[in-house]
C-alpha cells in the first residue's frame, strides 16, 4: 500500500464523518498532539544526542510506506491542514525505490511535520536507551490507541448502515 492511499483514504474517512464526529477525531488529535509534546519535553536531551549521533540517519534509511500508518496518515491531514500541499508534494515524488523519508525537506531533512505533529513511530523511535521516556511513550501509544478504536468504530457504522439501513416510515 501506498503512502498516496494511505493519506486519500485518510481524506474520505473525514469527509463522511459526522461534525460530532469531527469534534471527537478533532479532540483526539488534540490528545495526541499534547502526548508528543510531553514526549518531546521529556526527551528533548535525547533527541539532541539523536540528531548529533546519528544526524538522522533513521529518517533516511526508511521504507515510508512502513513508518507511516493509515492512522499516522490521519492524524498529520487532520491536525496539519496548513501541511496539505506539502504532503502532496511529496506524495507527488512518491518512487517505490527510495530509502529516504519523503517527508524530509528537501530529501535531507528537516522533517516537514511540526515536532507536534508527527506519526508515532517517528516519535517513539530513538538512539540508545529510551527507559527514562516510557511513561511518555506509554502515553502517547494510548492516544494513537484512542484514534484506532475511533475510526474501527466509524467502519463499524458504515458496514452496520450499509447491511441494515434504517427504514423510513
Amino acid at each position: 500500500m501506498s503512502l498516496r492511499y494511505k493519506f486519500k483514504k485518510a481524506e474520505k474517512i473525514v469527509q463522511h464523518l459526522t461534525q460530532d464526529d469531527k469534534r471527537r477525531l478533532e479532540g483526539i488529535c488534540n490528545q495526541i498532539r499534547n502526548a508528543e509534546r510531553d514526549l518531546n519535553r521529556a526527551a528533548s536531551e535525547k533527541l539532541s544526542g539523536c540528531k548529533q549521533a546519528c544526524q538522522g540517519l533513521c529518517c533516511r534509511n526508511v521504507l515510508p510506506d512502513d513508518l507511516i500508518t493509515e492512522m499516522d496518515a490521519l492524524y498529520v491531514w487532520q491536525s496539519a491542514p496548513s501541511l496539505r500541499n506539502a504532503i502532496q508534494r511529496c506524495l507527488d515524488a512518491e518512487s517505490l525505490y527510495t530509502a529516504d523519508c519523503f517527508f524530509l525537506d528537501d530529501g535531507v531533512g528537516p522533517c516537514i511535520f511540526p515536532a507536534d505533529v508527527r506519526p508515532e513511530k517517528c516519535l517513539i523511535t530513538f538512539c540508545g536507551d529510551s527507559r527514562s521516556i516510557t511513561p511518555e511513550i506509554r502515553a502517547l501509544r494510548a492516544t494513537f490507541t484512542k484514534l484506532y478504536w475511533f475510526i474501527f468504530f466509524q467502519h463499524l457504522k458504515i458496514i452496520i448502515t450499509r447491511f441494515w439501513p434504517r427504514k423510513r416510515p
